[in-house]
């Protein structure tokens, strides 16, 4: 094939080494060729190298004259790499590309069989690409399951053959593998440097949210200009390692008061200057800069935050330094004017980039917020130096006391405050209006105040003249009325403040930091700070407790069918009825959603009584409005012991106790509780291992499909299979599917993983159909498995209409199991309609353990029942569980009402094949007839059942 004139060889590539076509037969050639391909796959991981390589090889070992590679991307047949035409051995850059439909070539895309003409002017579909060409050979290539491209040979004097065929078949194998392994490497490498960028810019992110963090908090703890000045730029230097950091200020901001307070009367004639408020990393520093001058004074003038990469090309630059190589300068704002400038600057060749101009422009915007919040305080500290005493002495309660305490003076306000007249309190005791629970802190404060340079302020509660108790907040300072007197002689002035409405609003601030605000039980920062208390007694004295960690089962269902509303109070039903149960000294604590936790002091045989207290409060229903609602709940219970070394832990494992009674008890209609237990902890990790491995487990192939036969259990003749998957890990050894299908489930990988199966499976029973033929007998059947996800899937009808005309198997012989919960869904009929017109079979699995409403099973188009092998198991002692016997007569008596088939699964003895046939049973599976086998066994055993059936 001719191809585009933009195919050119890649200008690193080395030319390959020549081998005439007649050195050696096929066999020697075919390994020479080989060997090619490997020396290749060492040298390069390149795609174009190794598509040139191949071309090349191909016609130089076997002499074919021209040969050509094309690629099938978008649907599109694209040259890659060719010998033999013009434009020898050119890669292709984006040229000439083929519609699927276009000649041989389109052929072979579309089939994905090899086409041998060996007369091209036979063949209708040929499309001429050089003349003089007779013969053609074109293979598909394909790149694992996915047809890739295409390997294209002609020939002007000798004629394909057979013998060509076979021998590129055999090649195009080894080449697609090659193909494959340079893909994901290419792939690999990809994503390992996508992964890279992305954890340099998540940790650039890192460093500039820890920055503005410290910034913050650096600018909410300090108040004068030059604490906040100083912390930022430490913040700064600490967060990106910036070498120089230096803050400047204006000496007196256009219009506005001046920040520096250093300027003079002649400096008030002279240009505005920045003078340097702080400064780290600098050797030399320059005290004051005029805005005329420097890069400083432009972004002053400019009102321009500048980054100057190189500042070797700036004219402007005033640096003392001869080693820096980057700075960064942002002006700073105060009340919308510029007063200053903060400035970053790199040595040794650290180039500062747009990013950090950026950062320092937030940087800037928040220390000229502080700058300004700094003047306002300012301003207001001397508003209120004025003020203060005049504020005090008509609001406040002011009292002297003589040395021995007692009042010798208290301020009319004391009226409006206790209901005292003045003249009442004089030569009282303070202790005799003050709260008994307060007196001892009052002594203590007191002889603290005595101290030099103590006066911190104290709260306590006065007995308001009609008896109740008011919140103030009290300072004293001595009074020297005489100055030969020693400080025990002292004369002391208290002044008392009103805090009542100012106590409850943080008595409620309080409260509500720890405690739910829709129950009112403590949140999860109470229960971790006692639980952290626990910790610490257990360590030291040994003392026992635990941990019971509590989830309503299925209350999402009450949440989206009755509605937010009621899922909220039911919550706090909840928690009054747990509450009636939880011992005193117990906490009962709402962590989140519908979990619950309490924290026990206590055995562990204590735990588990509460856990069984708990369990059987929820025995009678919750009434929340015109609903009774019966609950369930999982409980974990985690024992202290030593080793635990913070909270977290103790509820980590509480929480997979929890999970672990749930997933015991998934088909069950009442509460559970469960002790964690090391092996929890142990299944925890394995899990989490399953998950990571899953994802590449198809890739590799280490999942498989074996198949248990369904037998007809009068003569045990096989009538079909049921598809189960498997996982053999390389280091885990075989994984159940009860494993990996649930973290299939909660990952979202159930998805592609039910395609695979969809798809296998249908290429398997497309093959046992063609064994069959048109023999007699009841045609094969596979029954897959669908997992609830899967039958929820808009477009699942789509996908096994999809794999079943990829397979070419008969809709007929294809039945899905679902469960009776995927029932209960609104879209569970017009599912199953859709699959009944596809000629497919829905069969309902595991029949009797489940919720489905027998009312309406009628509605659905099924065609089979499967009858859960627990109820099958009791069949070999009927008079052990005579229940059983009933069950399973009563579901093949339902099935017969409603026309469905029946078949029995987990048989295993020869009394339950005998009990079935005697309930009116035909068909069944289990390992009495054969257990799940491999594709290559089942296919053998299904050969072996055809020729038995041949008369």
């Amino acid at each position: 094939m001719k191809p585009s004139p933009d195919h050119q060889r890649s200008p690193g590539a080395p030319s390959p080494p020549a081998y005439p076509a007649d050195s050696g037969g096929p066999q020697e050639r075919a390994l020479v060729f080989l060997g090619r391909i490997r020396d290749t796959l060492a040298r390069t991981s390149a795609l174009p190298e190794l598509f040139y390589d191949i071309t090349a090889a191909i016609q130089q070992v076997f002499g074919y004259p021209l040969v050509s590679l094309l690629l099938i991307e978008d649907n599109q047949i694209k040259p890659q790499v060719s010998f033999g035409y013009a434009g020898e051995g050119r890669y292709s850059t984006g040229g000439t590309t083929y519609p699927l439909d276009f000649g041989i070539l389109g052929r072979v895309a579309r089939s994905g069989e090899a086409a041998l003409v060996s007369d091209v002017d036979q063949d209708p579909d040929y499309q001429l690409y050089r003349q003089g060409v007779i013969s053609q050979l074109c293979l598909p290539l394909h790149d694992g399951y996915r047809l890739a491209g295409l390997l294209n040979i002609e020939t002007t004097e000798a004629v394909l053959d057979e013998e060509d065929l076979r021998l590129m078949q055999i090649l195009c194998q080894h080449l697609g593998s090659a193909v494959q392994r340079v893909r994901l490497d290419a792939e690999r490498a990809a994503a390992q440097a996508r992964d890279q960028r992305l954890y340099d810019e998540i940790a650039r992110q890192a460093r500039e949210l820890a920055l503005l963090h410290q910034v913050r908090n650096a600018l909410s703890r300090e108040v004068t200009i030059n604490d906040i000045i100083t912390s930022v730029n430490a913040s700064i230097a600490q967060a990106f390692g910036y070498t120089q950091v230096s803050v400047y200020l204006l000496d007196r901001p256009y219009g506005g008061p001046s920040l520096t307070g250093k300027i003079s009367g002649a400096e008030a004639e002279s240009e505005p200057c920045l003078v340097l408020q702080h400064q780290i990393g600098y050797r030399q520093v320059l005290d004051r800069v005029p805005i005329s001058q420097g890069v400083m004074g432009r972004v002053v003038r400019s009102n321009q935050a500048e980054l100057i990469g190189d500042v070797r090309l700036e004219r402007a630059f005033l640096g003392l330094s001869e080693n820096v190589t980057s700075e960064v300068t942002v002006p700073l704002h105060a009340q919308g004017q510029v007063v200053g400038t903060l400035n970053v600057e790199s040595v040794d060749g650290v180039v500062l980039l747009r990013r950090d101009l950026e950062l320092m422009t937030e940087v800037a915007a928040q220390l000229g917020q502080a700058l300004e919040r700094a003047q306002l305080l300012e301003t207001a500290r001397l508003s209120e130096a004025r003020y203060r005493l005049l504020a005090e002495s008509m609001t406040d309660l002011v009292c002297l006391h003589a040395p021995n305490g007692r009042v010798t003076y208290v301020s009319p306000s004391v009226t409006a405050l206790l209901g005292y007249a003045p003249e009442a309190m004089l030569g009282a005791r303070p202790r005799d209006f003050i709260h008994p629970d307060d007196r001892a802190e009052l002594e203590s404060t007191l002889r603290r105040w005595r101290r030099a340079g103590q006066r911190e302020r104290l709260r306590l509660r006065l007995r308001h003249l009609e008896g109740h108790w008011l919140w103030f907040e009290t300072s004293s300072a001595p009074v020297p009325l005489d100055p030969d007197h020693g400080p025990s002689q002292e004369h002391w002035q208290s002044t008392s403040r009103d805090i009542g409405e100012r106590w409850l609003i943080e008595q409620r601030l309080a409260f509500e930091a720890q405690h739910d605000p829709l129950t009112g039980l403590a949140n999860r920062s109470l229960f971790e700070r006692r639980l952290q208390d626990h910790l610490d007694r257990a360590q030291q004295r040994g003392q026992p407790y635990a941990v019971l960690f509590l989830d309503v089962d299925r209350f999402k269902i009450i949440n989206d069918s009755l509605g937010h509303r009621v899922g909220d109070q039911l919550l706090i039903e909840l928690a009054r009825r747990l509450a009636a149960s939880v011992p005193t000294g117990a906490l009962l604590s709402r962590m989140g959603g519908d979990e619950f936790a309490v924290l026990l002091r206590g055995s562990p045989a204590d735990a588990e009584q509460l856990a069984r207290r708990l369990i059987k409060a929820l025995d009678t229903p919750l009434s929340v409005g015109s609903y009774q609602l019966r609950l369930s709940i999982s409980i974990g219970i985690a024992l202290g012991h030593p080793d635990y070394a913070e909270p977290g832990e103790v509820l980590r494992d509480a929480d997979l106790g929890m999970y672990e009674s749930k997933h015991r008890q998934k088909t069950r209609a009442s509460s559970a509780y469960r002790v964690f237990d090391r092996s929890l902890h142990t299944r925890a990790v394995r899990r989490l291992h399953i998950e990571s491995e899953l994802r590449s487990a198809l890739e590799t192939r280490q999942l498989q499909l074996f198949y248990q036969p369904v037998v007809r259990l009068s003569d045990k003749r096989i009538l079909g299979f049921e598809a189960l998957a498997r996982w053999f890990h390389p280091e885990l050894g075989e994984i159940k599917p009860d494993e990996f299908l649930s973290v299939a489930e909660e990952t979202g990988l159930i998805w592609p993983l039910g395609q695979w199966v969809l798809e296998t499976a249908c290429a398997q029973l497309s093959e046992w159909q063609r064994l069959q033929g048109q023999q007699a007998g009841e045609p094969v059947s596979l029954n897959i498995n669908l997992s609830p996800p899967q039958f929820q899937q808009t477009d699942l009808v789509k996908q096994v209409q999809r794999a079943i005309n990829k397979s070419g198997a008969q809709a007929c012989g294809l039945n899905l199991e679902i469960t009776e919960g995927a029932m209960l869904q609104d879209s569970a009929d017009p599912t199953i309609s859709a699959l009944r017109e596809l000629g497919v079979g829905v069969q309902v699995d595991d029949f009797g353990t489940g919720y489905s409403s027998l009312a309406s099973l009628h509605h659905f188009d099924l065609t089979a029942l499967k009858i859960d092998r627990r109820f099958v198991d009791n069949l070999d002692n009927l008079g052990r569980a005579p229940a059983s016997h009933s069950v399973v007569q009563a579901i093949l008596a339902l099935a017969k009402a409603l026309k469905l088939g029946v078949v029995a699964e987990g048989v295993e003895t020869e009394q339950q094949r005998r009990s079935l046939l005697d309930l009116g049973c035909t068909e069944g599976q289990g390992f009495l007839f054969a257990p799940a086998l491999s594709p290559a066994e089942a296919t053998q055993l299904w050969r072996q059942e055809c020729s038995a059936r041949t008369p």
